[in-house]
């Protein structure tokens, strides 16, 4: 064994990954940026962050139709639904034309062992213009071949 090492399992894969360590306080600092970058880790700063929000603009940060549930663990309560049924258009809404919720499924790679980084810009042509124009584009979604982008793309009248 090594003096300062951290052992990692996964409930879903009957794998081990073993970090070694030069001393203890950069194993402790791998523990910290790995609790940081869990689901959980994640979650927490999410909530956090919308507290303080909340509390600096007397408003909710993240819109009704986003459907969040800050207290499961269960990854899927992390994902909205775009639906507006039932509600009143805001003012800021009521100019909306479409709203897109981008996602991908299967990007192809030239090499198994590279996963892509990706993002979408969307670009608009309105005639007579014989030129497209950048619109929007959504987040960078790192190392993974089935991103859902957060970010969504929202078309008004008049844009």
């Amino acid at each position: 064994g090594h003096k300062h090492a951290l052992r990692i399992l996964s409930e879903d894969v009957d794998e081990e990954y073993i970090f070694a360590c030069h001393s203890e306080r950069e194993a402790n600092d791998w523990v910290t940026a790995l609790r940081k970058g869990s689901f959980e880790g994640l979650r927490a700063l999410l909530g956090e962050l919308r507290n303080r929000l909340l509390k600096l603009t007397g408003e909710d940060p993240i819109p009704p139709w986003y459907h969040i549930n800050l207290e499961s663990t269960d990854e899927s309560a992390l994902v909205r639904s775009g639906t507006s049924a039932g509600r009143m258009l805001s003012e800021d809404e009521a100019g909306i034309v479409l709203e897109l919720t981008i996602g991908c499924l299967g990007l192809v790679v030239p090499n198994e062992d590279v996963r892509p980084s990706t993002y979408v810009v969307t670009h608009t042509m309105t005639p007579p213009q014989a030129f497209w124009v950048n619109h929007a584009e959504t987040e960078i979604v790192e190392d993974n071949s089935d991103p859902q982008f957060f970010t969504t793309i929202i078309f008004r009248t008049g844009s």
